[in-house]
C-alpha cells in the first residue's frame, strides 16, 4: 500500500484555521485518502476536465480542490456554500 503526504496550500491552510468544524471534515478525508488510496471511493471524487492530476472532492454542498503529483496530494483552495 503506497501513502501520500497532504500539503495544505496557503488558501488551503486560512480556510481551515477560519472554517474549524466544515475545514475537519475535508482533513479528515484527505488523511484516509492519503493513507489508503481506495478510500477515495467511500468520497465524491471526480478528475477536473481538461486539468492533469487535478480533482475536486465534495462534501455535502462544499468541494475542495487538489492536485495530485508523485506521492504528494496538494490541497490547492475550497469553495464553501
Amino acid at each position: 500500500m503506497t501513502s501520500y503526504k497532504v500539503l495544505f496550500q496557503q488558501p488551503a491552510k486560512k480556510f481551515i484555521e477560519e472554517n474549524k468544524k466544515m475545514g475537519l471534515k475535508f482533513y479528515h478525508a484527505f488523511l484516509e485518502i492519503a493513507y489508503d488510496k481506495t478510500d477515495f471511493l467511500k468520497y465524491d471524487v471526480k478528475k477536473l476536465q481538461g486539468q492533469d492530476n487535478a480533482f475536486v472532492i465534495m462534501i455535502g454542498q462544499d468541494r475542495a480542490f487538489f492536485s495530485v503529483y508523485e506521492k504528494n496530494i496538494f490541497v490547492l483552495g475550497f469553495d464553501c456554500k
